[in-house]
């Protein structure tokens, strides 16, 4: 990891290797890997905080895309 980095991650108190997993992941998808990745906690435990961390650091590469609930089918409007 860069020391640009590394200072963002160490930003975020408590969610350090959660960073470096997902900018791993970035980067295996920069590289030919197609992965997506999941954010999913209890209420109040920082995803937020972290989905926003990750937006700043990788301005330009993520789509965040929130749901509120399950989603089980969706039927796309031609």
């Amino acid at each position: 990891m860069n020391n640009a980095n590394k200072k963002n991650s160490d930003e975020l108190i408590g969610f350090k290797d959660e960073i470096e997993s997902i900018q791993k992941a970035i980067t295996d998808f920069e590289s030919g890997q197609k992965l997506d990745i999941a954010i999913i906690s209890e209420p109040f435990a920082g995803r937020t905080t972290l989905v926003n961390k990750i937006e700043e650091m990788t301005a330009h590469k993520v789509m965040k895309r929130s749901f509120s609930s399950i989603v089980k089918k969706v039927k796309l409007k031609n």
